[in-house]
């Protein structure tokens, strides 16, 4: 109905265009309406208003042309007979398909006929500049025109960029929509993930209450755990959240409170979820024997977590390497340069043995209480030790199988012929 309405007026206001003295009237309404109401209306008001699209179409000068009986109503009539073809469909069709910006001089109706915009901007699509607010304010016209070419995005009307469902289907195709979003948009949790789906750092803009939001931000962490960087710290100090951002993606644990770091029942939940999350933990943790034990039960590789205190403790890194031989490596410079450290960390472990550190394996004190130990530490001995007939005699002594190692033959020809008729 009101449509309708509207309709009336519009033919009425172009009738009266041409009839002297009721023209300077209505023109002098329509100025009126111009200067003191349009002003005043919303830009989706006069966009979705057939009457009111008119009179903003409608130049002041035509109108105060008008305003002069007889003269002003036979120039115009001149001049709307001379650009007729403007408002001629076919015609602009055809002249558009030519020249996107030949949209400008068509008639206004034309501006907002789809067909018409359309081959201008499937011509240069900065015709669009040209097409009626009411279109560029249309979301299903404006979001398959930017299906066919992204720049078509410059020329939404400024209402679109309101418009939860238009934007998010931006975002879809590939346009930075949130650069163009207001705070409304930044507090709505659905146009918040489809903007940090395409661009992880878009939830610098988040808001407050959104960045506190824990459902949100879980969702938020499965695009990034950056994300949780600009989560709210007390959302970051939640122990429940925290666990649960562990579980979407363990790095989330890079993030977490120092607090929770130095918190025992915490950590090894946390490491329970993913055993590399024990690095985080506090320097306290990391020197606290029943902690770190407690995850080594989760985690047998925790050695290389230890503290420094404990890497120093001489009984404690004992007890790790009857778990653990990588154990010894993670010992302290000092421990591992400790002669009796090291020999009661091989009668555990043989395979300590090779990493033992050189000058150790060029100690003669050291390498003839470790061939008394185990024969087989003269493999690993220095060239110089290993030619030593000292050290080669305590290694024969443990076991004769030792001579096939050693570099030097320490065996007189007697001996040889009593060890072969012993064996014999």
């Amino acid at each position: 109905m009101v449509g309708r309405i509207e309709g009336f007026l519009v033919k009425a206001d172009n009738i009266c265009n041409y009839v002297p003295i009721v023209s300077s009237a209505n023109n002098l309404i329509d100025l009126f309406q111009k200067c003191v109401v349009l002003p005043f209306l919303s830009k989706t008001t006069v966009a979705n208003s057939h009457y009111y699209t008119h009179l903003q179409q409608k130049t002041a000068f035509r109108c105060i042309l008008l305003l002069i009986p007889i003269l002003g109503n036979i120039l115009i009539a001149i001049y709307d007979l001379a650009t007729r073809k403007y408002n001629d469909k076919a015609y602009m069709l055809e002249t558009v398909s030519k020249d996107g910006f030949a949209l400008k001089d068509a008639y206004y109706l034309l501006k907002e006929d789809p067909d018409v915009v359309n081959a201008a901007a499937d011509e240069d699509v900065r015709a669009l500049w040209y097409a009626s607010p009411k279109l560029k304010g249309d979301k299903d016209f404006m979001i398959a025109r930017v299906q066919e070419d992204n720049d078509a995005f410059d020329y939404v009307s400024e209402e679109l960029l309101f418009d939860k469902e238009f934007m998010i289907a931006m975002l879809e195709e590939g346009i930075d929509a949130a650069s163009y979003a207001d705070d409304e948009l930044f507090d709505d949790k659905d146009f918040m993930l489809a903007a940090i789906k395409r661009n992880m750092f878009v939830i610098r803009n988040a808001s407050k209450r959104l960045k506190n939001d824990k459902d949100f931000m879980l969702a938020a962490i499965e695009h990034g755990t950056i994300t949780l960087k600009y989560a709210n710290k007390k959302l970051r100090d939640n122990e429940e959240f925290m666990l649960a951002a562990g579980e979407v993606d363990y790095r989330a644990f890079d993030y977490t409170s120092e607090r929770l770091k130095d918190d025992k029942d915490f950590m090894l939940a946390a490491v329970k979820i993913n055993k590399f999350t024990l690095e985080k933990a506090s320097d306290r943790l990391k020197n606290d024997k029943e902690f770190m034990l407690a995850a080594f039960e989760i985690n047998e590789h925790s050695s290389r977590y230890l503290g420094d205190r404990l890497k120093d403790n001489r009984d404690f890194m004992l007890d790790m390497i009857k778990e653990d031989r990588h154990a010894f490596n993670y010992a302290s410079d000092r421990l591992q340069h400790d002669k009796d450290f090291v020999l009661a960390a091989m009668a555990i472990e043989f395979d300590v043995y090779y990493s033992v550190s050189k000058k150790l394996k060029d100690d003669k004190d050291f390498m003839l209480a470790a061939v008394a130990q185990d024969y087989r530490a003269l493999y690993l001995a220095s060239d110089r030790l290993n030619a030593d007939t000292d050290v080669v005699r305590a290694a024969m002594k443990n076991n004769r199988a030792a001579r096939f190692t050693a570099k030097v033959d320490v065996e007189g020809p007697l001996e040889k012929v009593f060890n072969f008729v012993a064996c014999r």
